[in-house]
Protein backbone atom coordinates (compact mmCIF):
# COMPACT_ATOMS: atom_id res chain seq x y z
CA UNK A 1 0.00 0.00 0.00
CA UNK A 2 1.29 3.45 -0.92
CA UNK A 3 2.60 5.42 2.09
CA UNK A 4 0.90 8.76 1.39
CA UNK A 5 1.83 10.29 4.75
CA UNK A 6 5.49 10.33 3.67
CA UNK A 7 4.75 12.38 0.54
CA UNK A 8 5.20 16.13 0.28
CA UNK A 9 2.19 18.34 -0.51
CA UNK A 10 3.32 18.72 -4.14
CA UNK A 11 3.70 14.94 -4.51
CA UNK A 12 0.22 14.36 -3.08
CA UNK A 13 -1.29 16.86 -5.53
CA UNK A 14 0.52 15.18 -8.46
CA UNK A 15 -0.75 11.78 -7.30
CA UNK A 16 -4.34 13.05 -7.16
CA UNK A 17 -4.03 14.53 -10.66
CA UNK A 18 -2.53 11.27 -11.95
CA UNK A 19 -5.40 9.20 -10.55
CA UNK A 20 -7.97 11.60 -11.97
CA UNK A 21 -6.30 11.39 -15.40
CA UNK A 22 -6.39 7.57 -15.23
CA UNK A 23 -10.10 7.68 -14.43
CA UNK A 24 -10.73 10.01 -17.38
CA UNK A 25 -8.82 7.73 -19.77
CA UNK A 26 -10.62 4.61 -18.61
CA UNK A 27 -14.05 6.21 -18.41
CA UNK A 28 -14.60 9.51 -20.24
CA UNK A 29 -17.25 11.68 -18.53
CA UNK A 30 -19.95 10.82 -21.07
CA UNK A 31 -19.38 7.07 -20.67
CA UNK A 32 -19.41 6.82 -16.88
CA UNK A 33 -23.07 6.04 -16.36
CA UNK A 34 -22.70 2.36 -17.26
CA UNK A 35 -20.06 -0.20 -18.18
CA UNK A 36 -20.48 -3.75 -19.46
CA UNK A 37 -19.79 -6.85 -17.40
CA UNK A 38 -18.26 -10.03 -18.87
CA UNK A 39 -21.71 -11.21 -19.95
CA UNK A 40 -22.38 -8.06 -21.95
CA UNK A 41 -24.86 -6.66 -19.44
CA UNK A 42 -24.81 -3.05 -18.34
CA UNK A 43 -23.73 -2.36 -14.79
CA UNK A 44 -23.30 0.92 -12.87
CA UNK A 45 -19.91 2.42 -13.63
CA UNK A 46 -19.47 3.53 -10.03
CA UNK A 47 -18.84 -0.10 -9.03
CA UNK A 48 -15.74 -0.25 -11.23
CA UNK A 49 -14.66 3.25 -10.22
CA UNK A 50 -15.10 2.67 -6.48
CA UNK A 51 -11.45 1.63 -5.80
CA UNK A 52 -10.17 4.73 -7.62
CA UNK A 53 -12.62 6.97 -5.74
CA UNK A 54 -11.51 5.49 -2.40
CA UNK A 55 -7.87 6.01 -3.36
CA UNK A 56 -8.60 9.64 -4.29
CA UNK A 57 -10.41 10.11 -0.97
CA UNK A 58 -7.44 8.70 0.93
CA UNK A 59 -5.10 11.02 -0.94
CA UNK A 60 -7.40 13.96 -0.24
CA UNK A 61 -7.36 13.12 3.47
CA UNK A 62 -3.57 13.05 3.61
CA UNK A 63 -3.40 16.26 1.61
CA UNK A 64 -5.73 18.01 4.08
CA UNK A 65 -3.60 16.77 6.98
CA UNK A 66 -0.44 18.03 5.27
CA UNK A 67 -2.04 21.42 4.60
CA UNK A 68 -3.18 21.67 8.23
CA UNK A 69 0.35 20.90 9.45
CA UNK A 70 1.73 23.58 7.14
CA UNK A 71 -0.84 26.11 8.35
CA UNK A 72 0.21 25.38 11.94
CA UNK A 73 3.90 25.80 11.14
CA UNK A 74 3.42 29.08 9.28
CA UNK A 75 1.11 30.47 11.97
CA UNK A 76 3.65 29.72 14.70
CA UNK A 77 6.51 31.25 12.73
CA UNK A 78 4.52 34.40 12.03
CA UNK A 79 3.44 34.71 15.66
CA UNK A 80 6.80 33.85 17.23
CA UNK A 81 9.27 35.47 14.83
CA UNK A 82 7.47 38.44 13.30
CA UNK A 83 5.36 39.09 16.38
CA UNK A 84 8.36 39.17 18.72
CA UNK A 85 10.32 41.42 16.34
CA UNK A 86 7.51 43.95 16.18
CA UNK A 87 7.12 43.85 19.95
CA UNK A 88 10.84 44.56 20.34
CA UNK A 89 10.59 47.53 17.95
CA UNK A 90 7.68 48.93 19.95
CA UNK A 91 9.65 48.61 23.19
CA UNK A 92 12.65 50.41 21.67
CA UNK A 93 10.46 53.24 20.36
CA UNK A 94 8.74 53.57 23.74
CA UNK A 95 12.14 53.74 25.47
CA UNK A 96 13.36 56.33 22.98
CA UNK A 97 10.24 58.47 23.49
CA UNK A 98 10.70 58.33 27.26
CA UNK A 99 14.42 59.21 27.19
CA UNK A 100 14.02 62.03 24.69
CA UNK A 101 10.78 63.45 26.08
CA UNK A 102 12.47 66.60 27.43
CA UNK A 103 14.26 67.42 24.19
CA UNK A 104 12.65 70.21 22.19
CA UNK A 105 13.93 68.78 18.93
CA UNK A 106 12.59 65.30 19.51
CA UNK A 107 9.62 64.53 17.19
CA UNK A 108 7.30 63.19 19.90
CA UNK A 109 4.20 63.21 17.70
CA UNK A 110 5.91 61.30 14.92
CA UNK A 111 7.30 58.75 17.38
CA UNK A 112 3.83 58.24 18.85
CA UNK A 113 2.51 57.69 15.33
CA UNK A 114 5.26 55.12 14.69
CA UNK A 115 4.32 53.26 17.88
CA UNK A 116 0.70 53.31 16.67
CA UNK A 117 1.74 51.79 13.32
CA UNK A 118 3.70 49.06 15.10
CA UNK A 119 0.68 48.31 17.31
CA UNK A 120 -1.45 48.01 14.20
CA UNK A 121 1.11 45.67 12.60
CA UNK A 122 1.17 43.49 15.73
CA UNK A 123 -2.63 43.14 15.60
CA UNK A 124 -2.45 42.27 11.90
CA UNK A 125 0.15 39.59 12.59
CA UNK A 126 -2.04 38.12 15.33
CA UNK A 127 -5.06 38.09 13.00
CA UNK A 128 -3.13 36.38 10.17
CA UNK A 129 -1.73 33.75 12.54
CA UNK A 130 -5.18 33.12 14.05
CA UNK A 131 -6.83 32.84 10.63
CA UNK A 132 -4.19 30.29 9.61
CA UNK A 133 -4.51 28.27 12.78
CA UNK A 134 -6.47 29.34 15.89
CA UNK A 135 -4.27 28.54 18.88
CA UNK A 136 -7.39 27.95 20.95
CA UNK A 137 -8.01 24.76 18.94
CA UNK A 138 -4.70 23.33 20.14
CA UNK A 139 -4.79 24.73 23.67
CA UNK A 140 -8.44 24.37 24.73
CA UNK A 141 -9.95 21.91 22.26
CA UNK A 142 -12.68 21.74 19.65
CA UNK A 143 -15.65 22.97 21.69
CA UNK A 144 -13.81 26.11 22.84
CA UNK A 145 -12.67 26.75 19.25
CA UNK A 146 -16.24 26.43 17.93
CA UNK A 147 -17.48 28.83 20.61
CA UNK A 148 -14.71 31.31 19.74
CA UNK A 149 -15.44 31.05 16.00
CA UNK A 150 -19.16 31.63 16.56
CA UNK A 151 -18.39 34.73 18.64
CA UNK A 152 -15.97 36.02 15.99
CA UNK A 153 -18.61 35.48 13.31
CA UNK A 154 -21.18 37.45 15.32
CA UNK A 155 -18.72 40.26 16.04
CA UNK A 156 -17.47 40.51 12.47
CA UNK A 157 -20.79 40.13 10.63
CA UNK A 158 -23.17 41.68 13.17
CA UNK A 159 -25.44 38.63 12.87
CA UNK A 160 -26.72 37.19 16.17
CA UNK A 161 -25.31 33.69 16.60
CA UNK A 162 -26.83 31.51 19.32
CA UNK A 163 -24.61 28.68 20.51
CA UNK A 164 -25.94 25.63 22.36
CA UNK A 165 -23.47 23.15 23.84
CA UNK A 166 -25.45 20.04 24.77
CA UNK A 167 -22.65 17.90 26.20
CA UNK A 168 -19.03 18.04 27.40
CA UNK A 169 -16.23 17.65 24.89
CA UNK A 170 -15.12 14.11 24.07
CA UNK A 171 -11.52 13.11 23.58
CA UNK A 172 -10.67 12.85 19.88
CA UNK A 173 -7.66 12.87 17.58
CA UNK A 174 -6.18 16.13 16.36
CA UNK A 175 -6.87 15.37 12.69
CA UNK A 176 -10.55 14.70 13.39
CA UNK A 177 -10.80 17.84 15.50
CA UNK A 178 -9.22 19.86 12.67
CA UNK A 179 -11.66 18.46 10.11
CA UNK A 180 -14.74 19.25 12.21
CA UNK A 181 -13.52 22.79 12.90
CA UNK A 182 -12.74 23.50 9.22
CA UNK A 183 -16.17 22.24 8.13
CA UNK A 184 -17.77 24.50 10.74
CA UNK A 185 -15.68 27.45 9.49
CA UNK A 186 -16.71 26.81 5.90
CA UNK A 187 -20.37 26.61 6.94
CA UNK A 188 -20.18 30.08 8.51
CA UNK A 189 -18.33 31.37 5.43
CA UNK A 190 -21.14 30.10 3.20
CA UNK A 191 -23.70 31.86 5.40
CA UNK A 192 -21.71 35.07 5.11
CA UNK A 193 -21.40 34.88 1.32
CA UNK A 194 -24.71 33.41 0.23
CA UNK A 195 -27.45 33.16 2.88
CA UNK A 196 -28.47 36.75 3.53
CA UNK A 197 -29.34 35.61 7.06
CA UNK A 198 -30.12 37.76 10.10
CA UNK A 199 -29.94 34.96 12.66
CA UNK A 200 -27.81 31.82 13.09
CA UNK A 201 -28.14 28.96 15.59
CA UNK A 202 -25.35 26.48 16.32
CA UNK A 203 -25.92 23.27 18.28
CA UNK A 204 -22.94 21.10 19.22
CA UNK A 205 -23.57 17.80 20.92
CA UNK A 206 -22.02 14.41 21.53
CA UNK A 207 -23.60 10.99 21.28
CA UNK A 208 -22.48 7.46 22.06
CA UNK A 209 -20.11 7.13 19.13
CA UNK A 210 -19.38 10.62 17.92
CA UNK A 211 -20.15 14.29 17.45
CA UNK A 212 -23.06 16.11 15.81
CA UNK A 213 -23.01 19.80 14.92
CA UNK A 214 -26.09 21.56 13.52
CA UNK A 215 -25.94 25.04 12.00
CA UNK A 216 -29.23 26.71 11.04
CA UNK A 217 -29.89 30.13 9.54
CA UNK A 218 -32.98 32.11 8.56
CA UNK A 219 -31.60 33.19 5.19
CA UNK A 220 -32.90 32.79 1.68
CA UNK A 221 -32.53 29.00 1.77
CA UNK A 222 -30.41 26.71 -0.37
CA UNK A 223 -31.97 24.68 -3.18
CA UNK A 224 -30.70 21.37 -4.63
CA UNK A 225 -29.40 23.07 -7.77
CA UNK A 226 -27.08 25.21 -5.64
CA UNK A 227 -25.42 22.10 -4.24
CA UNK A 228 -24.57 20.50 -7.58
CA UNK A 229 -23.61 23.42 -9.79
CA UNK A 230 -20.04 23.96 -10.95
CA UNK A 231 -19.36 26.61 -8.32
CA UNK A 232 -20.25 24.59 -5.21
CA UNK A 233 -16.69 23.53 -4.44
CA UNK A 234 -17.02 24.62 -0.82
CA UNK A 235 -19.84 22.13 -0.25
CA UNK A 236 -17.95 19.40 -2.13
CA UNK A 237 -14.90 20.01 0.06
CA UNK A 238 -16.97 19.91 3.26
CA UNK A 239 -18.54 16.59 2.28
CA UNK A 240 -15.21 15.07 1.31
CA UNK A 241 -13.65 16.15 4.62
CA UNK A 242 -16.50 14.44 6.45
CA UNK A 243 -16.30 11.25 4.37
CA UNK A 244 -12.54 11.00 4.93
CA UNK A 245 -13.31 10.39 8.61
CA UNK A 246 -16.37 8.21 8.06
CA UNK A 247 -18.71 11.13 8.70
CA UNK A 248 -21.77 12.50 6.97
CA UNK A 249 -22.81 16.03 6.01
CA UNK A 250 -26.46 16.76 5.31
CA UNK A 251 -27.61 20.10 3.90
CA UNK A 252 -31.28 21.02 3.59
CA UNK A 253 -33.12 24.22 2.85
CA UNK A 254 -36.14 25.82 1.27
CA UNK A 255 -36.54 29.18 -0.49
CA UNK A 256 -37.29 31.83 2.10
CA UNK A 257 -36.99 29.41 5.02
CA UNK A 258 -33.26 29.23 5.59
CA UNK A 259 -30.74 26.39 5.49
CA UNK A 260 -29.72 23.72 7.99
CA UNK A 261 -26.37 21.94 7.90
CA UNK A 262 -25.96 18.79 10.01
CA UNK A 263 -22.52 17.26 10.47
CA UNK A 264 -22.18 13.82 12.06
CA UNK A 265 -18.69 12.54 12.75
CA UNK A 266 -17.79 9.25 14.48
CA UNK A 267 -14.91 9.19 16.92
CA UNK A 268 -13.59 6.14 15.09
CA UNK A 269 -13.63 5.97 11.32
CA UNK A 270 -16.25 3.65 9.87
CA UNK A 271 -15.03 1.20 7.27
CA UNK A 272 -17.42 0.63 4.42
Amino acid sequence: MTSYHKMTKAELIRQVESLQAQMNRRHPPDERLHTMDKYGKAKPAHEELKPSVEKLRELSSHLQIALEAERTRIAREIHDELGSTLTAIKMELSWLAKVMAKSRKFPAARTAAMIGHVDSAIQTVKKIATDLRPSILDNLGLWAAIEWQAQEFQKRMGIPCTLEMAAPEMEMGQDLSNAIFRIFQETLTNITCHAGATRVTVKAQTCADGVMITVSDNGKGIVPADMVNGKSWGIVGMRERAKCFGGDLNIAGAPGHGTTVILRMPLEKKHE
